[in-house]
């Protein structure tokens, strides 16, 4: 149809045009399209509408192109039509061959071919740019081969395309291997298309970009109305997939050679319950996009009325002048490059972006496009002269920008946009890696400063838990340490730090974290880390596992228990602030699957304040470090091996079971109780012992592997037991679970631990609290985390009302436990949780103008 055709069919159509539409689309991207490159566009205003007619009318006259139809007649069916396109490819002076692939016919193997011309690169064969279209057509039953099938729109468009794409781009010298690709198979499944990918991953080519032309010259839409200026571009997502970039680029560099359209990008991989040649391509995780005309109509496909005549090939050749231009940057430009380097701007509005020193290429530029995530349309694309890192500005704080870089070579070619990156504008975002350690004297806090050049100083601020947080000190940048000692005994505090910029902005506070002095005067603080099981004679249960412990323990000061599963589930986590008050830290991890080693940091903490730790279980370079294997060499860093010295560790598989230890030190013999644990053969498996050459000179072994008797075991004789300090312990470690020994060994060993720990008796009185500077004060709940009672204890210093009451950490009451006039003097109240779920839970006193509050921990 020449252009005079195309003006008479729409006035005697009397056609609505679609522009409100195609330019309220085309507003949804803010970015200019990029300036035609000259030699580029030359090329492409070459393409005229007569010459895509003629190949497309080439084509229909095979009568039917289904991909099992006739193969042998020279004028009728697939045959003939692929001999001619390989003719036409050829008179195009594209070098071409036959892609050969078998698909499936009448219960068998149907030997099928696809068209692929070849362009080579100076890059090489293993990274290729792809066009393709498929030449099969179908009448509306698949399984007609013989019925009229003329398939001029669909997909003899497409094809045309690709020939005159490859033709304008013979004779040129290409970076990227180009293939213009006629598939067959298409309407049966996309055969050739996956045939041909299936090949490219045998041989580990990549493709740079597929560009696939499906329908591109249709342009009256069912209802009658004309669209000849937009035509649609879908592409898989995720937003940020290389398929949507490449859509994204396609319509940025593309628009400027298809002499007035707009490209609308679709969210989508095809239509809905439709597809197309691309989806192999994307499907390989390779970028691949469709191009399709705005108005389709599925009247005129998959029969007689896809004809020639029904078609606009001037606006075929404005797709095909948009793809071939985008084609042809592909395969001249440079290699896409990396993702940004980002790093906020401080202020809440700008982003400061860098890129390898390598890019761009001499006398080339770079070029970042920006989009916020979740958007489809790039918001704009900023060149860069100037070497990093540059500045984004005018964003939104908060908000997150998909960001990513395109290098563009001396004459102005871009590569294709990079892979993107996610980034937020914060105003003063505070600094990472917070973290508080606790010790007798004070609490240190540390953090990293911020990269952000705009960073003036940092912001401490502390509250007693659950109060209202105070600025306690002032830091200059890039300062990241702070001590605080003007702490009152027994309190928890909470401490959050904000980063103060240089434009007059203090950010939103890091996460809080804990501490207080560590006083090691509450008796001892039991850690279960052995996980729940169903009971013996399997993996115990949780109540069989405390009842022993409980038992054993009773001759001492046990001023609480701390479940760790329960914690887990209820969202708390063990810090060195929890174990600080606590003479004696009693860990035990009584089974080969414990894990406690998100723990080890408070433990370590813990330890170097001066806190006493008991540390036993099944495998404790599993349990504390998560080490799976049967040997492992420690070195500094690794928990075990900075607590006990411990360089080398080995377990012991079957037969070479541990039935026991043999004390020395002091230490008595344990013993594997046989009779609880009868499925374990007398002995157990998979015990742990240190392989260590020598120990540092305050480290003393208090026990050795006793392997099962007759076993021939090198596992016998090897240290699993060891203590550190002088006269008395700082630390005692054993490596098997005590759970596991007879009830009298266990006894005996627990008791000379804790001695040699210094453990307070039962009955001994701890040291209350200091009073708050007021004189009215609530001490520290006790136990505390507790199950599922407690104990308060509050001073008043003068007589009136009293409100103390507790709440969830959504602020709803649980309960009321003081609300009425008290005498002035020390009182105490017991909260009972019993009806409460595990958590956290913050008791608030009030009485006159004092107001106190102390988080509670509840382990059921």
């Amino acid at each position: 149809m020449t252009f005079r055709e195309e003006s008479a069919m729409l006035l005697r159509w009397t056609v609505r045009l679609l522009l409100p539409a195609a330019l309220a689309a085309a507003a949804l991207a803010d970015p200019a399209p990029l300036p035609p490159n000259p030699q580029i566009l030359a090329l492409v205003q070459q393409i005229s509408p007569d010459s895509l007619r003629a190949t497309v009318e080439g084509l229909v006259a095979f009568h039917t192109r289904h991909t099992y139809s006739d193969t042998l007649s020279p004028t009728v069916g697939i045959g003939a039509a692929r001999n001619w396109l390989l003719g036409r490819f050829g008179q195009a002076g594209l070098p071409a061959g036959y892609f050969y692939w078998n698909g499936n016919w009448g219960g068998g193997p149907w030997p099928c071919r696809n068209v692929h011309g070849n362009l080579p690169g100076s890059s090489g064969p293993g990274r290729v740019v792809v066009m393709g279209g498929h030449m099969d057509s179908r009448t509306v039953s698949s399984g007609d081969v013989t019925g009229f099938a003329p398939g001029a729109d669909d997909d003899g468009s497409g094809v045309a395309a690709l020939v005159e794409t490859g033709r304008l781009l013979c004779g040129q010298t290409l970076r990227t291997t180009f293939v213009p690709a006629a598939f067959a198979g298409e309407e049966q499944g996309l055969l050739g298309a996956e045939a041909y990918v299936d090949q490219l991953q045998v041989g580990s080519v990549q493709v740079a970009g597929m560009i696939n032309l499906d329908m591109i010259g249709h342009i009256v839409h069912p209802g009658g109305a004309v669209d000849s200026v937009t035509v649609r571009c879908f592409s898989g997502g995720p937003m940020e997939s290389s398929s949507r970039q490449l859509a994204r680029y396609l319509k940025w560099a593309g628009e400027a050679y298809s002499g007035g359209l707009a490209v609308l990008l679709q969210p989508a991989l095809d239509r809905p319950g439709r597809s197309g040649d691309h989806i192999p391509f994307y499907n390989a995780g390779w970028p691949a996009v469709r191009l399709i005309e705005t108005a389709e109509d599925v009247a005129y496909q998959h029969g007689s009325l896809d004809v020639p005549e029904n078609m606009s090939f001037s606006y075929a050749a404005r797709v095909t002048r948009l793809a071939a231009g985008v084609a042809a940057l592909l395969t001249l430009a440079p290699d896409p490059p990396p993702a940004p380097a980002v790093v906020n701007g401080g202020d809440g509005q700008s982003l400061l972006v860098s890129w390898p020193d390598t890019l761009p290429p001499p006398g080339g530029c770079m070029r970042l496009a920006w989009r916020e995530a979740g958007q489809l349309y790039w918001e704009d694309v900023i060149t860069f002269t100037s070497s990093p890192p540059c500045t984004l500005s005018g964003l939104t704080a908060g908000v997150t920008y998909a960001l990513s870089l395109s290098a563009a070579d001396s004459l102005g070619r871009p590569s294709p946009f990079g892979p993107e990156i996610l980034a937020a504008p914060l105003a003063a975002p505070p600094p990472e890696g917070f973290e508080t350690t606790s010790d007798p004297q004070g609490v240190d806090l540390r953090w990293q400063p911020r990269p952000e050049p705009a960073a003036l100083d940092y912001r401490v601020e502390r509250a007693p838990a659950g109060g209202t947080f105070q600025q306690v000190a002032v830091l200059p940048h890039p300062d990241s340490t702070w001590r605080d000692t003007a702490l009152q005994p027994g309190v928890l505090y909470w401490y959050q730090v904000r980063t103060h910029t240089n434009q007059g902005l203090t950010g939103f506070p890091s996460p809080v974290q804990e501490g207080r002095l560590a006083t090691h005067d509450q008796g001892i603080l039991v850690v279960d880390a052995t996980p729940d099981g169903g009971g013996l004679p399997s993996p115990p249960g949780d109540a069989e596992v405390d009842a022993f412990y409980q038992d054993y323990l009773a001759p001492f000061a046990v001023a609480g228990q701390w479940d760790r599963a329960d914690s887990l589930a209820a969202g708390v986590t063990l810090s060195d602030a929890d174990l600080a008050p606590h003479s004696i830290v009693l860990l035990h991890a009584d089974h080969f699957s414990a894990n406690f080693s998100a723990d080890t940091t408070a433990l370590r903490k813990y330890v170097q304040a001066g806190g006493k730790l008991l540390l036993c279980g099944w495998r404790l370079s599993f349990g504390a470090m998560q080490l799976s294997a049967l040997a492992h060499h420690l070195e500094p860093g690794d928990f075990l091996y900075d607590l006990a010295g411990i360089d080398s560790v080995q377990v012991s598989p079957p037969p070479a079971a541990l039935c026991g230890t043999a004390g020395a030190g002091g230490y008595p013999d344990l013993v594997f109780d046989a009779l609880r644990f009868p499925v374990m053969g007398g002995a157990l498996f998979y015990g742990e012992a240190c392989w260590n050459a020598s120990f540092p000179p305050d480290v003393t072994v208090i026990g050795a592997f006793q392997a099962l008797a007759g076993t021939g075991s090198p596992f016998h004789g090897r240290p699993l037991a060891l203590r550190g300090g002088g006269a008395a312990a700082d630390w005692v470690l054993l490596d098997a679970p005590l759970f596991c020994m007879t009830p009298a060994s266990a006894d005996s060993f627990l008791t000379r631990a804790l001695e040699d720990l210094q453990a307070p008796p039962s009955g001994f009185p701890m040291p209350p609290p200091e009073l708050h500077p007021s004189s009215f004060a609530l001490h520290p709940f006790r136990p505390n985390p507790f199950n599922p009672v407690t104990v308060a204890r509050y001073e008043i210093r003068d007589a009136g009302h009293v409100d103390l009451r507790v709440y969830d950490t959504a602020g709803r009451e649980v309960a009321a436990l003081v609300d009425g006039w008290k005498a002035a003097g020390t009182h105490s109240v017991t909260f009972d949780a019993s009806g409460l779920p595990s958590g956290i839970y913050l008791a608030r006193l009030e009485a006159g103008d004092f107001s106190q509050v102390q988080k509670l921990v509840l382990l059921k």
